[in-house]
């Protein structure tokens, strides 16, 4: 389901939580088995190795999710002075491909958008824009003067950033 999640990154850090290396042998010899084929005009292309993503379906596509929110988290922590979450003037929120950042002040939250657009890109991931938005209990006067990469909402069923990841299924 997680077609553009970097697998070498979240295995390093699976190893640096102390996952058993046995199982994670098993899991990254699995996974560096799979191949994929891709669809375009109605043709089938052949089959090629992929270095990430975690198959539909796949049991440990969950425990990988979890490692990725994680790991944001604590790079966001580790942006604000090594404060974990809690942050001093926030919080890191993450649950499957929804990353959020409460904030008490506008620079704080300038800061961690920032932080959250960076770690994505170092995991070769990016952000869905039409899909993210930030919003103040202030109102929209809060950012006033303030440079953000996300639109400004007044009301959304979802608040905060929605990682991109999969790509377009159909390619036409």
């Amino acid at each position: 389901a997680f077609n553009r999640v970097p697998r070498r990154p979240l295995f390093e850090a699976f190893r640096h939580l102390g996952v058993h290396a046995c199982t994670l042998c098993a899991w990254e010899s699995y996974l560096g088995g799979l191949s994929r084929r891709f669809r375009l005009h109605g043709l089938l292309g052949s089959p090629c190795l992929s270095t990430t993503g975690f198959p539909e379906g796949c049991p440990m596509s969950v425990p990988a999710m979890i490692v990725l929110s994680w790991a944001w988290a604590v790079e966001t922590a580790a942006q604000f002075d090594g404060v974990a979450a809690p942050l001093e003037h926030g919080q890191a929120l993450a649950y499957a491909d929804n990353l959020e950042l409460l904030g008490s002040d506008v620079e704080a939250v300038c800061r961690a958008e920032r932080v959250c657009f960076d770690f994505c890109a170092t995991m070769d991931m990016s952000i869905s824009i039409d899909k993210s938005w930030h919003w103040s209990t202030a109102g929209r006067g809060a950012f006033a003067g303030v440079h953000m990469l996300t639109p400004y909402s007044r009301g959304e069923r979802d608040l905060g950033a929605d990682l991109a990841y999969t790509g377009a299924r159909n390619v036409r």
